[in-house]
């Protein structure tokens, strides 16, 4: 068995991004859809299954605020007591979301969105490193129980792919998988312990140790971060793959299906070093959502997290399939239905995008669409 500590600090690595392989068909374009109400929100609510709702009105329940002992200013220091990093983490869409900024002191930010499903009673993170390798993407999910924050993950390379020096898995793998712990616990002192465990392949998950102000990242809270300007060397700019959904990069008008009549804006913005994609989209009624889009170099997967003020909460993962991004993944409170996202350019200032869904593996169906055009 071989386990591996973590930190939660940008990596100084560098080294070639492997593009994805169109490996998919494209399904046939679908009928116009029914107009969407003026009161909806810009997903296809019919395919949801979720409802608008007013204003800060969505996230209120005791569930969505079991992370907001992490909410803050924090220079965050090491086992040794150096300071290994500071972090801002903020709560946004009307408290729905917690956002982390992370800058480490060795090298390199990191950034994540983590969001409350009230269907389930779990969290989600979704990480983001701008070094974009070997752990540029980490995604857990767990609980706050028995007065912390647990989060748990496990991702797996393709098989017969390994990355090349300096992200290559051990000697002797041709498949390789990597589990993931995260603990947050807030002390009484008022600063949170946050540790790391990881195992690879099968090994057991091993448990952080008790929380001690040693035995992790100790955030203490402070008014103001202590200025850091680390080194950030990236993979991504390199990238071919983490430069497929360039294509979205800008700001849009968002269409009901047949194309006339804007509901609202959405922009897509690059950070990080083209490590990440984030999206801001705003529509009636004071609806907003926000989405982080990153490729794995890990998992050779484009990963998508979106979060809204209605509450909803959008996991899903795919590739570039024939020049569109077809990403799919569970549908939030609906067991064994699957949802399909595929965003389609029609030249360089229009574009599709399409939201299927499948019950319980069956035949993608209730197609409808929406359509962005470039402001």
């Amino acid at each position: 068995m071989r386990i591996i500590s973590l930190v939660r600090v940008a990596p100084l690595v560098a080294a070639l991004g492997v593009a994805c392989q169109n490996d998919g068909l494209m399904a046939p374009r679908a009928a116009a859809p029914p107009a969407l109400t003026a009161r909806a929100s810009l997903l296809p609510i019919d395919v949801l299954g979720s409802n608008h709702v007013p204003p800060g009105q969505a996230c209120n329940s005791a569930g969505y605020h079991q992370f907001d002992f992490w909410v803050g200013n924090w220079d965050v220091r090491g086992p040794t007591g150096g300071l290994a990093g500071t972090n801002v983490v903020k709560s946004l869409l009307d408290g729905c979301v917690v956002e982390e900024n992370w800058t480490g002191a060795g090298g390199g930010f990191g950034r994540s969105l983590n969001f409350y499903d009230a269907a389930s009673g779990t969290w989600s993170q979704m990480w983001v490193a701008s070094s974009g390798c070997p752990n540029g993407i980490i995604i857990v999910e767990g609980k706050f129980e028995d007065g912390a924050m647990t989060m748990r993950g496990r991702k797996v390379q393709p098989a017969g792919f390994l990355h090349g020096p300096p992200c290559a898995a051990p000697p002797g793998f041709t498949t390789f998988a990597r589990n993931t712990l995260i603990r947050w616990t807030p002390l009484e002192s008022g600063s949170v312990l946050q540790q790391f465990t990881a195992s690879i392949n099968d090994a057991p998950l091993p448990l952080p140790p008790p929380a001690t102000p040693t035995a992790g990242l100790l955030y203490n809270r402070v008014a103001t971060v202590t200025p850091l300007n680390p080194p950030d060397p990236s993979v991504c700019p390199t990238s071919v793959a983490a430069h497929q959904f360039d294509f979205m990069i800008g700001s849009w008008d968002v269409h009901q299906g047949n194309g006339n009549g804007s509901q609202g804006t959405v922009t897509y913005s690059k950070s990080m070093h083209d490590c990440l994609i984030e999206e801001h989209l705003r529509g009636p009624g004071k609806y907003e959502g926000l989405s982080y889009n990153s490729f794995d170099p890990y998992t050779q997967m484009w990963h998508r997290t979106y979060l809204d003020t209605d509450g909803t909460r959008l996991l899903l993962a795919g590739k570039l399939v024939d020049g569109s991004m077809v990403l799919s993944g569970p549908k939030q409170g609906a067991p064994g239905d699957s949802l399909r996202v595929t965003w389609i350019p029609d030249g360089a200032n229009r574009v599709v995008q399409r939201w299927e869904v499948s019950h319980g593996g069956a035949d993608w169906s209730n197609a409808r669409e929406l359509v962005y055009t470039r402001q």
